[in-house]
């Protein structure tokens, strides 16, 4: 019996589990991708309560433009920031804009690194901005975006 109620209760906590997205109300239009991007830009621009500025100059994307497949897009990432003991860049997260899953990585650093670089693959399910941030460790955001265009069903 106790292998039974088991089996039940998870099959249950599954079962509810698979419902909570579409209770959440922000799934509810995520077909708009106008008011995607600007739940978005909200999100980013606000990365974890504080504002992110303008990065441009410090973030540099190594990314193709026109990626042969969406599945598989490369991503490189190097900052040009000291990486001394009292300013250095903590943490680099990417994003992609469409996707549902919009977090890519999150990769954290020391200045131990030497260097804040990044190198990791992004599946894009379409023409999109990906988004880098870069926090310091005194808590300043960067963020500098590229647009990548992914030929239609470019993502397997």
């Amino acid at each position: 019996m106790q292998r039974r109620d088991f089996l039940k209760n998870t099959l249950a906590l599954t079962g509810v589990a698979a419902l909570l997205p579409v209770v959440d109300g922000s799934k509810l239009f995520a077909n708009d991708d106008a008011a995607e991007l600007r739940r978005f830009e909200r999100q980013y621009i606000k990365y974890g309560g504080k504002d992110a500025v303008d990065g441009s100059a410090i973030i540099k994307m190594n990314i193709p433009e026109y990626p042969e497949n969406g599945g598989t897009v490369p991503v490189e990432v190097e900052i040009d920031h000291p990486m001394a003991d009292d300013n250095y860049i903590a943490k680099i997260t990417v994003l992609v804009e469409l996707n549902k899953g919009k977090h890519v990585i999150t990769a954290n650093y020391t200045p131990a690194n030497g260097l804040a670089y990044l190198y990791v693959n992004a599946k894009l399910g379409g023409t999109q901005n990906v988004v880098v941030l870069a926090e310091t460790n005194t808590g300043k955001v960067y963020t500098h975006k590229k647009k990548i265009n992914v030929a239609l069903g470019g993502c397997g």
